[in-house]
């Protein structure tokens, strides 16, 4: 039993602490969520898995007008980058090149909504927002913690967003993340929120030129 018990636990260590890395070099923790594997970081790459660059745009009139995929740091402040990662408009995770690893996508609506099912069967329901959110790093409202639990270690991080108009908002407020999934309006495309003062994960429809954070899901 004792031998079990080890095998066991080298194998749930194993998992705990499984990496993927990027073309650009950088490497992200992940986690195994039900029988989805997720990066437990936001994406921080310049370039697709072909090596082909995606540009970054700090003009906020070039960002209104884009057509294609763009990156941004928050603020235009690479400071930011290490802890939140970049922030992309729609145009990079429909793009064939694919700006995830090899072998990992830009997840569709229905993959974040499993995500969030399988949280949900798991004790969580009306906080699966908190079950995924960071222990630390979000606002506080009212004198009440925007923290999460991250029961799952998918330590999601409030990294705010670019809007259609180049300008940034809520760092440490909110945390904005893409799916590849299309709305019918087709300027419009299917994304998933955290808010600080909410327990639940949100689902919205967005202009395709915002700037969110990406996460990745292994093929």
């Amino acid at each position: 039993m004792r031998f079990i018990f080890i095998v066991l636990s080298l194998v749930w260590l194993t998992v705990l602490n499984a990496q993927v890395s990027d073309i650009d070099g950088n490497t992200y923790k992940t986690v195994v969520i039900g029988e989805q594997n997720w990066m437990a970081e936001n994406l921080k790459t310049t370039r697709y898995a072909t090596g082909d660059t995606i540009p970054k745009v700090i003009n906020k009139e070039k960002w209104l007008n884009l057509t294609d995929g763009a990156w941004a740091y928050y603020k235009n402040d690479e400071k930011f980058n290490e802890v939140y990662g970049k922030l992309y408009n729609w145009h990079n995770v429909v793009d064939e090149r694919n700006v995830c690893p090899n072998g990992w996508h830009v997840p569709s609506d229905a993959e974040w909504k499993v995500l969030a099912d399988f949280i949900i069967s798991n004790g969580h329901e009306g906080r699966e927002g908190l079950a995924l959110k960071s222990i630390n790093g979000w606002n506080t409202f009212d004198g009440v913690s925007g923290n999460g639990t991250d029961d799952f270690g998918f330590h999601a991080l409030p990294g705010g967003n670019r809007n259609i108009n180049g300008n940034f908002s809520n760092l440490g407020k909110n945390g904005y993340w893409w799916s590849t999934s299309e709305h019918a309006n087709p300027v419009n495309a299917w994304s998933r929120y955290l808010y600080s003062n909410n327990r639940n994960i949100m689902n919205y429809e967005d202009f395709k030129n915002y700037g969110f954070s990406i996460r990745c899901l292994q093929d």
